[in-house]
C-alpha cells in the first residue's frame, strides 16, 4: 500500500495531526482504486480455481474500503495502522498464492525481491507499469 500512496508522515495536517484535505482526498481516491482492482482480483482468482482465497481478498477489500473513509485521515497514527494492516493482508495474500501457484519451487521469494522467477517476471513489469501510470509515477 504504501508504494502507491502518499506518504503520511510527510504533510503533518492540521493541530490534530491528521493529513492535508488534498492528500486525504488523493489517498482516498487511490484506495477506492485499489479496491477496484482487489476486486477484479478476486473475480481472476475464482476464473482460475483459487476461489478458497476469496476470504484472504475480502479481508484485504475490507482495509482498503476503511483507508476511504475520511476519518482514517484525521489522525496519523491510526492511518499509519489502517496502511499497514493492509500491506500486511496484501503481503499474505502474496504469499499464499505464491505456495499455490509456483509448486515447481521451494524457495519463496519475498516483495521487492530482485530474485524473480522468470516465468513471472513480464507480468511483474506489466504490473510496476501499471501501477505507475496510476500513481503519477515516473515508471517505464
Amino acid at each position: 500500500m504504501n508504494r502507491g500512496m502518499p506518504n503520511a508522515n510527510r504533510n503533518a495536517g492540521d493541530a490534530r495531526g491528521g493529513v492535508n484535505p488534498q492528500d486525504a482526498r488523493n489517498m482516498r481516491n487511490q484506495a477506492g482504486e485499489f479496491v477496484r482492482d482487489a476486486r477484479a482480483l478476486r473475480d481472476l482468482m475464482g476464473q482460475a480455481g483459487l476461489a478458497d482465497d476469496a476470504q484472504a481478498v475480502d479481508d484485504l477489500i475490507r482495509s482498503l474500503r476503511e483507508l476511504e473513509r475520511g476519518e482514517a485521515y484525521d489522525n496519523l497514527t491510526n492511518l499509519q495502522e489502517l496502511q499497514q494492516a493492509a500491506l500486511t493482508r496484501v503481503q499474505q495474500l502474496e504469499l499464499s498464492l505464491r505456495q499455490k501457484l509456483d509448486t515447481s519451487n521451494d524457495q519463496l521469494f519475498l516483495s521487492g525481491s530482485e530474485d524473480v522467477p522468470p516465468q513471472f517476471r513480464g507480468l511483474i513489469e506489466e504490473y510496476y507499469r501499471r501501477l505507475s501510470k496510476k500513481t503519477g509515477g515516473g515508471g517505464n
